[in-house]
């Protein structure tokens, strides 16, 4: 017996639209699921060697600081001044989404 709670539970999106683009790839469609977040390839050589590296450095072993990284801050900063109010969205939208 379920609670009226957990009974009324709506099924995920996020998992609707991958279960969708699975169903749509096995018919052959050309589809780029970017739902769960899980390549479908491995992480490139160059970004696991800067991470071990970090890692022997004794970073990313806590949570980061709520403002952000400073050399992260300082980078958007830079950015900034090199790129329209377009390319802030994006990186915007990016850094959300990594947070």
């Amino acid at each position: 017996m379920f609670s009226k709670r957990a009974l009324e539970l709506k099924e995920s999106s996020t998992l609707k639209a991958s279960d969708r683009a699975k169903q749509l790839k096995a018919q052959g469609k050309d589809i780029i699921s970017l739902t769960l977040g899980e390549p479908d390839f491995p992480t490139p050589s160059p970004i696991v060697d800067y991470a071990k590296t970090a890692l022997d450095q004794g970073k990313g072993h806590h949570y980061t600081p709520a403002g952000g990284l400073l050399e992260v801050r300082e980078a958007i900063a830079k950015f900034k001044k090199c790129h329209t109010i377009s390319d802030m969205t994006f990186i915007i939208k990016i850094l959300i989404n990594t947070i």
